[in-house]
């Protein structure tokens, strides 16, 4: 058993800031921007965050996207990249 006492639990894939900002294709400071709603934790002086409670949370905030088109409206999808 380690050290406490506690079993060992499968904690999964932990990323640093930089590589969670690498993960979703976002600059830092889209990251920094969302910080207060991104699942972390501090260890070591260090954020960190697991991959699999952001996925959750990414997938926990997911909408139906659905867009309405008239026959005379242009669609610019350039802010979807």
């Amino acid at each position: 058993m380690p050290r406490g006492g506690c079993p060992r639990a499968e904690f999964g894939p932990v990323l640093n800031f930089e590589e969670l900002a690498e993960y979703l294709r976002v600059g830092r400071e889209i990251v920094g921007q969302y910080l207060d709603d991104i699942p972390s934790f501090e260890l070591g002086g260090k954020l960190l965050f697991r991959k699999q409670a952001v996925e959750a949370c990414i997938a926990s905030k997911e909408t139906g996207f659905r867009l309405q088109r008239t026959d005379d409206a242009a669609v610019d999808f350039s802010g979807y990249r």
